[in-house]
């Protein structure tokens, strides 16, 4: 499987937060869906074991350069239309379709031991009304009762600066994120002072 520096940047800053992650979780399909034959998958699940109040988290990752319309995708994924060049339907399923959220329900349940947990979405930017998504009455009931999150890549990137536990030295996502510090740090030192 090709590597998705978007979802690694997410699972780093997960990590660097004390969450440990499950990363492309099959899930479905419906046994009413007729056209359908291959299971959906949950980018990633992540659960904090030393940090019992942090949410059990159910994340999508959607890493397009265009920004993340939150209240017109809501509406696409409700009332069909479309997100980039698939059906906002299929692209959201377990928050377009009853039975398609039963069975992420179910899944993130079953590894977890717990009924509760929070859906986040995780895109490069967003525009639009964010609550649209994120308190949005369907999506919610149909994730458990809990409101949604929406995550930009701003977000992530904080998230990894601000920490001091990247994952060991080794590993693609700290050896890319060293990277673009280093980078930042040359670019900084290079820019001549205004008099």
């Amino acid at each position: 499987m090709a590597v998705n520096i978007f979802e690694e940047l997410v699972k780093t800053y997960l990590q660097t937060q004390g969450y440990f992650v499950m990363e492309n979780v099959c899930y479905g399909p419906p046994a009413t869906e007729k056209e359908i034959t291959s299971p959906s998958d949950i980018d990633i699940i992540a659960i904090a074991p030393r940090k019992r109040k942090k949410p059990i988290l159910a994340i999508s990752c959607k890493g397009y350069t265009e920004p993340f319309e939150a209240d017109k995708i809501a509406m696409a994924v409700l009332n069909g239309g479309n997100y980039h060049s698939t059906p906002a339907r299929k692209a959201f399923r377990e928050l377009a379709d009853d039975n398609w959220a039963s069975l992420f329900c179910k899944k993130v349940r079953d590894l977890t031991s717990s009924e509760k947990f929070q859906h986040v979405t995780a895109v490069t930017s967003y525009t639009g009304n964010y609550a649209a998504w994120k308190q949005n009455p369907t999506f919610i009931e149909r994730m458990g009762g809990t409101p949604l999150d929406l995550w930009d890549l701003k977000k992530v990137l904080k998230g990894i600066d601000q920490s001091n536990a990247l994952p060991h030295n080794g590993s693609t996502q700290t050896q890319l994120w060293r990277l673009i510090k280093s980078l930042e740090e040359k670019s900084s030192s290079q820019t001549p002072s205004k008099k």
